[in-house]
């Protein structure tokens, strides 16, 4: 399935090894990790790029869902964020529902099991990927003591608004979103969510597929913007879909535009056989692009 299914499905959804607290760049070593500044055609530098998120408060990490080698990097993100500001770091996942946030707590506190973790957070439905891809990021977060946060939204509620719209939501849903939803008006992403809107079955709307990634966008912010209000002076690393953050739209456009006195950063992930092609005529996909073998 290429990344453009990936992104019509997650609506319609049913529902390693220890890591050390040093820097490390070991994966960025190999033929696998390689970052790109769009805006001046440039391969960054290792060091470059840790300094790059060390200077960063908020940082939004893209992902291809089911991209063992995508967490692995945002694993390598976690690292150097740990480091650089001595454990004062939030990593808030996108792929976890906000309702699962005791479950969470629960395991990472060492108080559940993994097993009765994916049960109580009804992992499986929730996200669809298989919990090995987290596994190692949620391992480190729990032997550093990290803060973690759930803050998705239910991908039930979103496929019902894409069939019926907003309308369609009782008042329980409703409360899942915040009262301020803009639309998305970034003409490439709104190009970019065109193309996965085509690659739907028929009989759903363009405009209310466009309000559910908006309404969906916008839930994600308003979750990562509370968090930032609870642990201020920290890092907030946002882990999602690149569908989230893609032309520093959606999830990544309703946090920056609501959090203006911080330094904001986004890097996506793209496939590294693209990358010559890339280089030609690079198209601003975020701050950064991470070129992954797959």
């Amino acid at each position: 399935m290429n990344k453009k299914m990936i992104l019509a499905s997650l609506l319609f959804a049913a529902a390693p090894c220890a890591a050390s607290a040093s820097v490390s760049f070991s994966d960025f070593d190999g033929p696998g990790f390689l970052v790109v500044n769009p805006r001046v055609k440039t391969k960054l530098k290792q060091e470059a790029f840790q300094d790059v998120i060390a200077a960063a408060d908020v940082i939004y990490a893209g992902d291809e869902r089911a991209g063992r080698k995508d967490h692995l990097a945002q694993l390598e993100l976690i690292r150097t964020l740990t480091a650089v500001r001595k454990g004062r770091v939030t990593v808030a996942l996108a792929a976890l529902n906000a309702a699962s946030q005791p479950a969470l707590d629960d395991y990472l506190a060492a108080r559940t099991t993994e097993a009765v973790f994916l049960k109580e957070a009804g992992w499986d439905a929730q996200t669809g990927v298989d919990f090995r891809l987290y596994r190692p990021l949620l391992e480190f977060i729990r032997e550093n003591k990290l803060r973690a946060a759930a803050i998705g939204i239910p991908r039930p509620v979103i496929s019902k608004i894409a069939r019926g719209g907003l309308a369609a939501l009782d008042k329980r849903e409703k409360a899942l979103f915040p009262a301020d939803m803009p639309a998305e008006t970034d003409k490439a992403y709104l190009a970019y969510v065109r193309t996965a809107y085509k690659a739907l079955a028929p009989g759903i709307s363009w405009p209310n597929y466009l309000t559910a990634m908006s309404a969906w966008n916008s839930g994600l912010g308003a979750n990562a913007l509370r968090l930032l209000k609870t642990a201020p002076g920290g890092a907030l690393l946002i882990l999602a879909g690149n569908s989230h953050i893609k032309y520093n739209a959606g999830l990544a456009a309703y946090v920056r535009s609501r959090a203006k006195g911080l330094a904001h950063c986004s890097i996506a992930t793209e496939d590294a056989a693209k990358l010559e092609d890339f280089m030609k005529d690079p198209a601003p996909l975020a701050d950064y692009v991470r070129f992954i073998s797959r």
